[in-house]
């Protein structure tokens, strides 16, 4: 059995909590968009109504980092594995989330 460094170890913690807190800010943040688009009285995009719809997904982005943990082939390089993804998954979702919730805005302008 493998017993991970004090580095991976940090690594792995510092890719959940940033996963985490990505995950919950998407998840506190889109209701309130989605009552502002309400109040604009027409139809939304379909990439952002499902964007709407589906947003408790991301709570799940910790799980990501889990997975890289035990799922990456090297196992000395597993903590590395688990901080890359869980700055790529939260900036990913991150960028998409800011890009779908202003096509609404965008879609206005035309």
């Amino acid at each position: 059995m493998h017993i991970p460094t004090l580095n991976q170890s940090i690594q792995f913690i510092v890719g959940l909590i940033v996963s985490g807190l990505t995950g919950f800010h998407i998840f506190r943040k889109i209701p309130e968009f989605a009552e502002v688009f309400k109040s604009f009285g027409g139809n939304l995009p379909a990439a952002t109504q499902l964007t709407m719809q589906w947003y408790p997904v991301a709570l799940l982005l910790p799980a990501l980092v889990i997975a890289a943990w035990f799922l990456y082939p090297k196992i000395h390089r597993r903590g590395t594995a688990a901080l890359i993804t869980a700055i790529a998954a939260s900036a990913g979702s991150l960028l998409f989330i800011v890009f779908i919730m202003y096509l609404p805005i965008i879609a206005l302008r035309q």
